[in-house]
């Protein structure tokens, strides 16, 4: 929870007003489970309404966003080799951080990583 409020100069229209693009609240929550070589991931994060302009007159609406991965991880000799499949944005969720620029929509990037013991 953030009350970031301007505060320097009395007679502007912005006095008092939440600061631009700083959301009221936030937050972020995650849970794994892994059995045996197989780990499932996901996660999510929310925004709150965020004010563009300085006197509040005009916010992005507040958005929560879901991502998962799937990995598997096996040994080689010295190593360990993971491949993963990330999802971003599962739910497809149109939103923005800044405004006029739109968040990637639904994707999937699949990663290798090879990790020495």
């Amino acid at each position: 929870f953030t009350d970031a409020r301007a505060r320097s100069n009395p007679g502007a229209s912005s006095y008092n007003h939440q600061l631009r693009y700083v959301p009221r609240w936030t937050g972020k929550a995650w849970t794994s489970l892994t059995v045996r070589a197989l780990r499932i991931d996901l996660n999510t994060r929310g925004v709150g309404r965020r004010f563009t302009t300085t006197d509040g007159s005009q916010s992005l609406d507040p958005y929560v966003v879901f991502d998962g991965q799937l990995s598997y991880t096996q040994q080689f000799g010295p190593a360990d080799a993971t491949i993963a499949i990330v999802a971003e944005n599962v739910t497809d969720l149109r939103y923005e951080v800044i405004q006029s620029y739109v968040m990637p929509p639904r994707h999937f990037t699949v990663r290798l990583i090879i990790q020495a013991r």
